[in-house]
């Protein structure tokens, strides 16, 4: 097993699957509102003014979140799943040849 973990072509599916599952947790996170904090300042050029100062907080909520962002989360996991599959499918192989070039050996 320790032999496998070595693997390059793991090592690259390994990340592969990690990416996926930031994908997924991004999806996820599709179904919060963005929040928007903004402040500015202005002064005058000319000294006469204060100088005046101000701040926004603003909240967006997603249009159509049910539809959107659920096919958005579904696509996520589907892409995790598949890289699951092919992570198991190349240990599998990885693990078969390793046996095979043992006996072979033996």
């Amino acid at each position: 097993a320790s032999d496998l973990a070595t693997s390059p072509e793991l090592r690259s599916l390994d990340g592969v699957v990690q990416a996926a599952e930031a994908e997924l947790r991004s999806a996820r996170l599709a179904y919060l509102p963005d929040v928007v904090v903004q402040g500015m300042v202005e002064q005058p050029r000319d000294g006469m003014e204060p100088t005046t100062w101000g701040m926004m907080i603003g909240v967006s909520l997603p249009v159509f979140w049910l539809s959107k962002q659920d096919e958005l989360r579904a696509a996520a996991l589907d892409e995790r799943r598949a890289a699951l599959a092919d992570k198991e499918t190349l240990t599998n192989r990885l693990a078969t040849e390793l046996t095979d070039a043992r006996q072979q050996f033996h």
